[in-house]
């Protein structure tokens, strides 16, 4: 069980809306499955990429 409410990146995709662009969040990347945070605004619409670290995301939470 997780405390972390993580979000399939190709089942939800309000990481792209305008009102969450300078969230926090939590990514666990597809080549390694390693975490790593990052800010939204970082994270690209399809192919997801996260630009900042040069790595696919296949699943995100934000940090409230």
């Amino acid at each position: 069980m997780s405390d972390i409410n993580w979000r399939d990146i190709t089942e939800d995709e309000s990481l792209f809306d305008e009102q969450n662009k300078d969230r926090e969040i939590l990514i666990e990347t597809s080549d390694n499955h390693s975490l790593h945070f990052s800010k939204a605004r970082y994270v690209q619409n399809y192919p997801y990429m996260d630009r900042s670290i040069q790595q696919p995301v296949t699943r995100y939470a934000f940090i409230d």
